[in-house]
């Protein structure tokens, strides 16, 4: 129930960024009221997130927690970072999905139970790795936008929407600081991960299609800032090795989980 209730807010908000960045039309809430009932929505998806993973018989991580933990982060990023750079044109779109983890909360309660929860290397694992995933999907809606950003410079737009978005460079700046950030913990979730695989199996890489996916975007993430920072790597190749490294890491996390809980219980 109140995941449905905080889903319904999100979209109501959707709709008033919508009508205020997008279609130039009258707020639905003065504007400066916005930071304040985000603010809420994002405090009462936090407390009912943590009541539904946090339970007596231990961490429950199942695909709707886990989705609904992840949309919960991504909104509290750019929220925070809304704060130094004007990104509420992002809001339309990240809001809307953010409705939609939280409304997967409720629609699918798998539970599953994570082992070992209280071991100190899976813990830093476990924080690591959402914080990792949700930055890199933060440079995911990045690339998104920048691509239609480049479109409507070369096709001479001017839709209202976009004159909301920093300028391509502000962007682009924007995204190599998030990949550099979520690369670094990510790089530090693998190796503690595999810290946590040697204490509890004596392995330090298990050959799974969640490790060897999260690898493949690992490097995909690194080649990207190498090349960018040794060969200026930018533009359209940038933005399409962003969304190839988010590919392969969706597919490493709620991929895997969904195919494990929903596909393979049927």
């Amino acid at each position: 129930m109140f995941s449905f209730v905080i889903a319904l807010i999100y979209l109501m908000l959707a709709w008033h960024f919508q009508r205020t960045r997008w279609a130039g039309r009258s707020p639905l809430l003065p504007i400066q009221a916005e930071p304040y009932v985000l603010g809420v929505a994002l405090l009462a998806h936090a407390a009912v997130l943590g009541l539904a993973v946090v339970t007596p018989l231990g961490v429950n991580l199942g695909i709707g927690n886990a989705t609904s933990m992840l949309a919960c982060l991504i909104l509290l990023m750019v929220y925070c970072s809304a704060h130094w750079q004007n990104l509420s044109g992002l809001y339309p779109l990240l809001l809307p999905l953010a409705a939609l983890g939280t409304g997967l909360q409720a629609i699918l309660p798998a539970q599953h139970l994570l082992v070992d929860a209280s071991q100190p290397w899976f813990k830093l694992h476990l924080l690591l790795a959402l914080m990792a995933y949700s930055l890199l999907s933060v440079a995911t809606l990045l690339a998104l936008f920048m691509t239609v950003v480049e479109y409507n410079l070369h096709h001479v737009q001017n839709h209202r929407s976009l004159q909301q978005l920093p300028p391509l460079l502000g962007l682009e700046r924007l995204l190599f600081n998030t990949i550099l950030v979520g690369f670094l913990l990510l790089t530090a979730a693998l190796i503690s991960g595999a810290l946590f695989s040697h204490s509890r199996l004596g392995a330090w890489f298990l050959p799974n299609h969640k490790n060897i996916f999260s690898l493949i975007s690992w490097l995909a993430f690194g080649g990207l800032l190498l090349g960018h920072h040794t060969l200026g790597w930018r533009g359209r190749l940038a933005t399409r090795l962003t969304l190839l490294g988010s590919v392969f890491l969706l597919l490493a996390y709620v991929g895997s989980k969904f195919v494990l809980e929903v596909v393979l219980r049927r």
